[in-house]
């Protein structure tokens, strides 16, 4: 993850570790800090990761509906 100063703007997360993040995948030490701390700091990376984490959420819902359809398709 970059780094920042006071003096410059925090550099935006990839969405790549925005989603590492958001799926449980980043669970504990610096990484995660820096992670954590960098989303206090940044709205717009705050942003980006309210709407993957929404991407997310919807996708999830399409595979247990996709489940579901399955297993009924069963009976």
């Amino acid at each position: 993850m970059p780094s920042h100063t006071r003096d410059s703007p925090m550099p935006e997360l990839c969405e790549a570790d925005l989603e590492r993040y958001l799926l449980g995948l980043i669970q504990a030490g610096a990484e995660l800090t820096e992670m954590e701390e960098h989303l206090k700091g940044c709205p717009a990376c705050r942003q980006r990761a309210q709407a993957i984490a929404e991407y997310i959420s919807t996708m999830r819902q399409a595979l247990r509906i996709l489940e579901w359809e399955e297993l009924e398709s069963l009976y």
